[in-house]
């Protein structure tokens, strides 16, 4: 699909596709969503440059993502998409600068894509050409980036009081953990995707900035301040690594703890019954001389030597505290 947009009154108007080979001029912004082979030679000769292939938009060499071809600028990074699922997903797109005109290709959708023109009307910035229009592209996915990482603190704090903080009533072995290390999953799944596409961003602001596209005052600005944000972004997004990291340890250690109570139950009971099994395997032994095989008091002194025998070892760990 090629969908065509031209600044008009200081908006972003859409142009009828129909018609926009007699209006290709006055394109601003082209954006190629999922385009056929078709959609994208159409382009290619009508704009004199090669698109990118599908293929060629994942090769992760920056040569391959980050170049420049007779003042043409080809920029291509990953950005994260269905963040707000459990299946978070990164997805290349490329932004290619010729002359005037912003040229996107993608192939699924995102965000900042389809807010672009109605968000520009409420703005009072002057957009006169491509270089304006992705300006304001990076700043809206920096943002969204931002509310990402946000969105995970606040879900790793509430994760983290509930290990460690006892709330309603609720104990240790009544916590559920694997729902703990499955949220903990899809926070770090999330998160590396976040940081994938703010390592990407970072290296297409500083490989654009020297270009001659941004040299107008709204871009100079706008890029300048992308620029200045991305790296507290990353540095935050370190800490909440090492913050994720820290509570799967501590989840993995609570499960232990769990299964180290059961486990020292078990392990307590053992050592209390032995000797009350030992004292009566010793008087279940069917020898002829037994002298308290006969003894009236026999049965009762055996029930009593059982019960005191277990009863001592459970009072010495009692007072060890090891119960």
């Amino acid at each position: 699909m090629i969908r065509l947009y031209k600044i008009q009154e200081a908006q972003l108007k859409e142009i009828d596709v129909e018609s926009f080979k007699d209006h290709l001029d006055e394109a601003t912004w082209i954006d190629l969503y999922q385009p056929t082979e078709h959609e994208e030679r159409l382009i290619e000769n009508l704009l004199n440059i090669n698109i990118p292939t599908r293929d060629e938009m994942h090769e992760i060499e920056l040569s391959s993502r980050l170049y420049k071809r007779n003042n043409t600028v080809f920029t291509t990074f990953v950005m994260t998409t269905n963040v707000n699922t459990s299946t978070p997903e990164s997805h290349a797109v490329t932004f290619v600068l010729h002359h005037k005109h912003l040229i996107t290709i993608r192939y699924v959708d995102v965000a900042p894509f389809n807010a672009c023109p109605t968000k520009l009307k409420s703005q009072k910035e002057d957009y006169r050409q491509g270089s304006s229009i992705f300006a304001w592209m990076l700043e809206e996915i920096t943002d969204q980036l931002a509310d990402i990482l946000e969105n995970i603190a606040h879900a790793i704090e509430k994760t983290s009081l509930e290990i460690f903080n006892s709330q309603n009533g609720v104990t240790v072995s009544q916590v559920n953990f694997k729902k703990i290390l499955s949220a903990i999953g899809t926070y770090q799944n999330l998160l590396s995707k976040s940081q994938e596409s703010l390592f990407g961003l970072t290296r297409v602001v500083s490989f654009i900035a020297g270009t001659s596209y941004f040299e107008g005052a709204y871009e100079h600005k706008s890029i300048q301040l992308t620029k200045q944000d991305l790296p507290p972004l990353i540095e935050h997004a370190t800490f909440l690594s090492n913050k994720i990291n820290f509570l799967l340890d501590a989840t993995l250690g609570m499960i232990n703890i769990e299964q180290n109570a059961i486990i020292k139950i078990f392990s307590v009971a053992a050592v209390v019954f032995l000797p009350p099994t030992l004292i009566a395997s010793a008087y279940g032994m069917n020898f002829t001389a037994m002298p308290e095989l006969h003894w009236s008091f026999g049965y009762p002194m055996a029930l009593i030597l059982m019960v005191l025998s277990a009863f001592l070892p459970y009072k010495f760990f009692k007072h060890k505290g090891w119960l």
